[in-house]
């Protein structure tokens, strides 16, 4: 179960600064579709994406009810 998402730009100096924060469900589900898990975008053929923005994933474990973070990029 999605949670929240919040999304970063990437500046040249390396810091990321907080662009959007998404909380609505129509919003997680729109924006889910869109990402890849960080680990698995090694390959720019396969998952080309934005290296400029990065995601921060929140999802809830419904058996323990704990908050599990990911990094994700956007899809080009």
């Amino acid at each position: 179960m999605l949670v929240s998402a919040e999304r970063f730009r990437i500046l040249e100096n390396g810091y990321r600064v907080s662009e959007a924060l998404y909380e609505s469900e129509e919003d997680l589900t729109k924006l889910a579709s869109q990402l890849v898990v960080r680990d698995f975008a090694v390959n720019p053929l396969l998952y080309p994406v934005n290296p400029s923005c990065e995601i921060l994933l929140k999802t809830k474990d419904p058996s323990s009810g704990s908050i599990l973070e990911a990094d994700c990029a956007l899809r080009k």
